[in-house]
């Protein structure tokens, strides 16, 4: 039955402060007319057509209200034509609100979301600091060697890509089956299908003994009362989320009996259990002979720490498994166990099936909003009445009576009030541009062209132009629209109409590269960074003004007349734009790469990649440098250019390079950082970034800082790209377990002379770290000829004594010689431009 309460209805009271209250704006503005034209104007009647103006205006008004009322996700939708290349507006909850893995939960809850792996248990060694993973692997997940190998590098690969700094992991074990046999007498009713009920008997018991981890969708989270933010709080996981109580629980030690009869409660054919015993695979025969029910079963690790998994030995309870049908003896047959075992199979195989369905596939994809074409707008000229001739068509033509002038003087007095409403019917298009993610072409032009003059390199012909033509590609804050469908608009703009029709009044609105443009678009993206409680340093700290003040002759003469003729900037009113669009530039690129910045903000690497030279540099290296205004952070090599960048080392990853005499320091970074680039050499800048480093840094790691000269960072390049060669073949141990299957698999193992350049490259790196002015350079039987060199992979660059550090021929045309070792290249470096202290 339906109610009031229940049907929606149009009210008819007025609303309260609101722009769709006509009598309210109606009203503002008989008021407005009161206060400062009350002698003048003093009939306030329906009749005057002043008040007829004003009537049509509140109208408008309200219309414009009214779509400013829409739905968010419709004033962010974009035209159907466009909808598909638009991208997303947002980031969405599983990009955008869950981290990398921080704590032991996080990497179990990690680690757990890799089908087939039920349990996880994760301990620190205390050597190294290095992570040895525990797994139980789920019932019908096969036991071969193959099948574990796998999964041990499936769980590594998963690790890498979410650890956080300084972790890592050193071994996966695979821990045994703990197997329990059930001794049990059961008393049923009248039974028509006994193979399904003791079936369901034996599943409710193996569900008892190793329970499955419970998993929650997002939408039984908020059921519960849970906010999003909390929800998402850890890693995100794709099977599920596991709250911590379940993660406790997960490697159950001890069984009780009043647990596993409790579990049988439910079966309604069940009278009575009779008798229940506990039986382990080491459990002696006379135990098994007492008719009385064991209250408690515990695991006897003898001693070790590492749990096991206890499972349900089906064959053996089955074997033992005595049951009554209404008071006669029912002894169980092959054929009836072979069916028993096949109906617990499909139960496995549907809970497996049934697992996946907690993927949060309702948060992959944004909700696309409903188009309502917010920019269309009807001339409120349409809305006087006909006596008015405000739509004759006679004002297209030649203005020849008074009384046409007449009108034409009402028109274009109307129209004043036509070109401000339509613009900001048009101004409702651009939340769609202004309240989104920043899109990418101009802006990532922009950005590289900004980096090579941080790098203090030359800008060329072509890249003057292309910084201009991305400068006027930038998005209108403020727009205009042509005002349409009126009769009369020629006379009135004259020689300016067939510009006006294309684009209205948008060069007086918001010329291109002006400073109100530049202003709000920097407002418009720091209400961005704000929605994730981001700022970005302040421009003065960031030396931009005393950067690019060395390319104000260049960009100048390049500048299009298009731009130049609107405006006369002197140099410092340009050098105060440059650092505006720099800043709009910074957080634009801080935005579009925000997920990484923020989900891995103290993220690590993964050494296993197999293109060290791109793949080198920690995610908390990226959000460091992003928000000094380094858009490329993952520059190699540092030494033969200006580029501004860092290394940062992991102590964690140096265990191969542990010494009796120069041990490898604990939950320590080192941040290796050149010396010479503009802004790396200045004092402040500097301390700038050490405090940025400090405040993104976790806690618990002690920062060491390490300013390297040109020559000094070659030779640690050298040192450190041949370290990661080796450590894209680091070893894994893995403990198959006593219950592997199948050909037995040998351990992943590196032969012994990758062993030994791990570990001596390791000792040295160890070395430097401690000591950096003794760097020892690599050893010539780990350099590779040049003849043999991969470029991107191992070809690297060599320098000659300082005093020799200067162009000797370009690299593009130098020759190399394959022959000789000792030719090394030297290479075109320009000297960085200098600012004052």
């Amino acid at each position: 039955m339906t109610t009031v309460s229940d049907t929606t209805s149009i009210s008819r009271e007025a609303r309260e402060e609101d722009g769709q209250n006509l009598p309210l704006l109606q009203q503002q503005a008989l008021t407005a007319i009161q206060q400062y034209a009350g002698e003048q104007w003093t009939d306030h009647n329906p009749a005057d057509p002043g008040i007829t103006l004003l009537e049509v205006l509140t109208f408008v008004i309200s219309d414009l209200s009214y779509r400013l009322g829409f739905p968010l996700r419709d004033l962010m939708a974009w035209p159907p034509a466009g909808a598909d290349s638009a991208g997303e507006p947002f980031w969405l909850a599983p990009q955008i609100l869950p981290s990398n893995g921080v704590t032991l939960q996080d990497y179990q809850r990690i680690i757990m979301d890799i089908s087939g792996i039920r349990a996880v248990m994760l301990a620190q060694e205390e050597d190294t600091g290095r992570l040895s993973v525990t797994v139980d692997t789920e019932a019908n997940t096969p036991t071969t060697y193959a099948r574990r190998q796998q999964l041990a590098h499936t769980i590594r690969q998963r690790f890498l890509a979410e650890r956080n700094i300084n972790d890592d992991i050193a071994r996966v074990r695979f821990i045994k089956k703990h197997q329990v046999t059930l001794e049990l007498a059961l008393e049923f009713g009248p039974l028509s299908d006994p193979v399904s009920t003791i079936a369901e008997v034996l599943s409710m018991l193996q569900q008892t003994i190793s329970p499955d981890v419970t998993r929650q969708t997002l939408g039984e989270l908020l059921d519960a009362g849970q906010s999003a933010d909390s929800v998402f709080e850890g890693p995100y996981t794709e099977r599920g989320f596991i709250d911590d109580e379940a993660l406790e629980s997960v490697f159950p030690q001890t069984l009780y009996a009043s647990d596993l009869i409790a579990s049988l409660e439910t079966i309604i054919s069940l009278k009575r259990v009779r008798h229940l015993t506990f039986s382990g695979p080491d459990t002696q025969a006379d135990f098994r002979q007492n008719k009385w029910v064991s209250w408690q079963y515990m695991i006897d690790t003898d001693g070790n720490s590492d749990p096991e998994s206890i499972i349900l030995n089906t064959d053996a309870t089955l074997d033992a498994l005595s049951i009554e049908i209404d008071g006669q003896t029912f002894p169980l047959s092959d054929t009836h166990k072979t069916a028993i075992k096949a109906l617990l199979a499909q139960t496995d195989s549907d809970d497996q099936t049934s697992d996946t369905d907690t993927t949060l596939t309702d948060l992959n994809h944004y909700q696309q909003g409903q188009y309502r074409m917010l920019s269309h707008y009807r001339s409120l000229q349409h809305e006087f009445p006909a006596v008015y001739q405000l739509a004759s068509q006679r004002l297209d033509g030649d203005i020849d009576s008074a009384e046409l002038a007449t009108i034409m003087q009402l028109k274009g007095f109307l129209t004043l009030f036509d070109q401000i409403l339509a613009d900001q019917f048009a101004q409702l298009e651009t939340l769609k541009v202004l309240l989104a993610l920043p899109g990418q072409s101009a802006l990532a032009q922009l950005a590289g062209l900004f980096d090579k003059m941080l790098a203090s390199e030359f800008l060329s012909a072509q890249d003057r132009i292309t910084f201009w033509q991305a400068v006027k590609a930038l998005p209108a804050t403020s727009v205009s629209q042509p005002v349409t469908g009126i009769s009369g608009m020629a006379n009135l703009l004259g020689t300016y109409f067939t510009r006006y029709q294309q684009q209205g009044f948008q060069q007086q609105a918001e010329p291109p590269f002006s400073d109100w443009q530049l202003e709000r678009l920097n407002l418009s993206l720091s209400h961005l960074m704000a929605r994730y409680a981001e700022t970005t340093p302040d421009a003065n700290l960031l030396r931009y003004h005393p950067v690019f003040a060395f390319y104000l002759t260049p960009l100048k003469q390049a500048m299009p007349a298009s731009l130049s003729q609107t405006e006369t900037l002197d140099d410092q009113t340009l050098l105060q734009r440059l650092v505006q669009l720099k800043q709009v530039v910074d957080k634009a690129m801080i935005l579009s790469d925000y997920p990484r910045l923020s989900r891995l903000r103290a993220g690590g690497f993964n050494y296993l990649s197999s293109q060290p030279c791109q793949d080198f540099s920690p995610a908390l290296t990226h959000r460091i440098l992003r928000f000094l205004g380094v858009t490329n952070t993952a520059v190699m090599p540092l030494a033969t250019r200006n580029r501004e960048g860092l290394y940062l080392v992991e102590s964690a990853l140096l265990w191969a390079g542990e010494t009796d005499g120069l041990p490898v320091s604990k939950n320590t970074l080192y941040v290796i950082i050149p010396d010479w680039p503009t802004r790396f050499r200045h004092t402040r800048f500097r301390q700038l970034l050490a405090g940025r480093i400090r405040q993104e840094t976790p806690v618990h790691l002690t920062v060491k800082w390490i300013a390297l000269e040109r020559e000094t960072m070659s030779n640690f390049e050298q040192l450190y790209y041949a370290w990661l060669n080796a450590m894209s073949r680091c070893p894994l141990e893995i403990d198959y377990g006593d219950d592997a299957t199948g050909e037995p698999v040998p351990a992943h193992q590196i032969q012994d002379a990758d062993q030994n350049w791990l570990t001596e490259l390791s000792q040295r790196l160890n070395q430097f770290l401690h000591e950096p002015d003794t760097l020892v350079i690599l050893p010539e039987q780990y350099h590779p000829t040049i003849g043999e060199a991969t470029i991107r992979q191992n070809f690297r660059v060599g320098y000659q004594p300082l005093d020799f550090l200067h162009p000797i021929t370009e690299l593009s045309k130098a020759v190399i010689h394959p022959s000789d070792q000792k030719n090394v290249f030297c290479v075109d470096i320009q000297q960085p431009n200098i600012i004052k202290e």
